[in-house]
């Protein structure tokens, strides 16, 4: 499968996220990296999330990207729950000010 560039970059990300989705239940063993923890939560069977350059965390997301571990890993407070729209596990951040 050929990705092209889009103009409309999160559309683009949304696809390939749900085409390594379908490649995993392909039987295939499918991998992306990420600078957040959103995507992960939504498609993701497992997530390694680093920290300074070593594991702080690994397993299913839920497990995983809890909102303690977020705001110790990430520096901003979280809310993990459904996706109002797909119902897939969804994480939203706010600064720890706001």
């Amino acid at each position: 499968m050929r990705l092209r560039r889009s103009r409309r970059p999160l559309a683009a990300a949304l696809c390939a996220l749900a085409a390594l989705t379908a490649a995993g239940c392909a039987g295939s063993t499918s991998g992306s990296a990420g600078r957040t923890a959103a995507p992960a939560a939504s498609y993701a069977d497992q997530v390694v999330v680093l920290r300074d350059g070593r594991v702080a965390g690994h397993g299913p997301p839920l497990e995983v990207l809890t909102p303690g571990f977020i705001e110790e890993v990430f520096g901003v407070r979280a809310y993990v729950g459904p996706h109002p729209i797909t119902g897939r596990p969804h994480i939203a951040v706010a600064s720890r000010e706001g």
